[in-house]
């Protein structure tokens, strides 16, 4: 099972194969430590994942039995990654437990495409806040030249 998690930690080197993906998938399904062992699971999610083998990360996500919010955060980043919007308002509506990373993932999209009010109205629904959601909408207000509004943000951050 270390060699999976090794895999997923090098995929850039190691796993440009598809096919290899699928072996080592074969190859852990048949050791019986899938879909039980979690960690696993979401180290090959993210193998398929970044492969851009969606199918597969879809069928590996059907055969996880309590996905986590590691689980989640991975297909929302990846969501994100390919361009999937409007899959990613679904998915971050569908997260059970969303937590300061599916925030930030969020809010970055927001800010990436220029939208500040979808990116304000979930800055106020943050349960909490931390240095890199200030930063994110800072960044986004001075980006598109809305100076007073990012002094504004500024102001109440201290």
């Amino acid at each position: 099972m270390l060699l999976l998690l090794f895999f997923a930690k090098h995929r850039r080197a190691y796993a440009r194969s598809l096919l290899a993906t699928f072996a080592l998938h074969a190859f852990v399904v048949a050791s019986g430590h899938l879909p039980s062992d979690l960690r696993l699971a979401n180290s090959l999610f993210l193998l398929y994942l970044s492969l851009g083998s969606l199918a597969s990360a879809h069928r590996l996500l059907a055969d996880i039995p309590r996905p986590d919010t590691v689980t989640w955060n991975t297909l929302l980043h990846a969501c994100l990654r390919m361009g999937l919007l409007p899959a990613v308002h679904h998915l971050f509506d569908e997260i059970p437990d969303r937590d300061v990373v599916s925030f930030n993932s969020m809010l970055s999209r927001y800010m990436a495409e220029g939208d500040m009010v979808g990116g304000q109205e979930l800055f106020d629904e943050m349960p909490e806040r931390d240095m890199v959601m200030w930063n994110s909408m800072l960044a986004g207000y001075t980006r598109h030249g809305d100076m007073e509004s990012a002094k504004k943000m500024f102001d109440e951050m201290q």
